[in-house]
């Protein structure tokens, strides 16, 4: 279960970085300090936090060796020293940040190759720019393009809910925008020397929660045919959320990059 856990916040710090698109228009206004090649390694997330009482419950669950309770010390202790040894990626990549366009390679058994833009597989370079300001960076997701691409592959019924689920992201880190078939991801970000940090924090992440509990819990019975075990794992630990944040007085879980 622990393992789920930290492979469940992988993915997610995963995604907000990687799967992000852009405004149909260009990213003129990004700041330009953030131009450059970054190498992601493969081990790239990190996580720091703070209990108001570390020795409080923080999460209960059932598997299959009975009730386990995990304490709020031990919930801060996955995060600050197992996170940074999960491996998201078989291989580093590197992404070029250039006035708003965004480049993505990655290593392979061939060499190095470009995932991102791809256009041969329908990955235009306008759907990933990003636009930032001192210490925020906003991401924006092509929603439609990526529904040409996808949408053939699903069911009506499934298309219908996730159209239902991104309707309801509109604060936080996610906001949809059904005029502009967006998605907004917003991030905050730290570039110290060499090393860029995207990251989330507790106000952050409280926020999102809040229009991203109800799209999940949304599209969890479609999910559940293709793994029940996790998905009623995610239903047991969902309620938790909000009482686990609230006993945190801080809270950063993001991913490292290097120039």
């Amino acid at each position: 279960m622990k393992q789920f856990l930290l492979r469940a916040l992988s993915l997610a710090t995963a995604v907000a970085l990687f799967a992000t698109g852009c405004e149909k228009n260009s990213g003129s206004d990004s700041n330009p300090t953030l131009n450059g090649t970054y190498t992601v390694s493969t081990t790239p997330l990190y996580g720091t936090a703070t209990a108001t009482d570390p020795d409080a419950t923080a999460l209960t669950f059932e598997d299959e060796n009975g009730t386990t309770t995990l304490t709020f010390r031990q919930i801060t202790g996955m995060l600050e020293s197992l996170l940074p040894n999960v491996a998201i990626m078989d291989y580093e990549a590197q992404i070029t940040f250039d006035n708003g366009a965004v480049t993505i390679t990655t290593g392979s058994e061939n060499g190095s190759v470009t995932v991102f833009p791809q256009p041969e597989s329908g990955l235009t370079s306008d759907m990933v720019a990003y636009t930032a300001s001192k210490s925020d960076i906003y991401f924006v997701i092509d929603v439609a393009a990526i529904e040409a691409l996808l949408f053939d592959k699903l069911s009506e019924e499934m298309q219908a809910q996730l159209n239902a689920a991104l309707a309801t992201l509109t604060q936080g880190a996610l906001v949809y925008s059904s005029e502009e078939e967006t998605l907004t991801v917003h991030l905050h970000y730290r570039l110290s020397g060499n090393t860029l940090s995207f990251y989330v924090d507790k106000p952050l992440l409280s926020e999102t929660w809040v229009v991203l509990a109800p799209a999940l819990e949304s599209i969890l019975p479609y999910l559940k045919a293709y793994d029940p075990t996790k998905v009623g794992m995610l239903e047991a630990i969902m309620p938790q959320i909000n009482p686990l944040l609230a006993g945190l007085s801080s809270l950063e879980v993001g991913i490292r990059m290097t120039k």
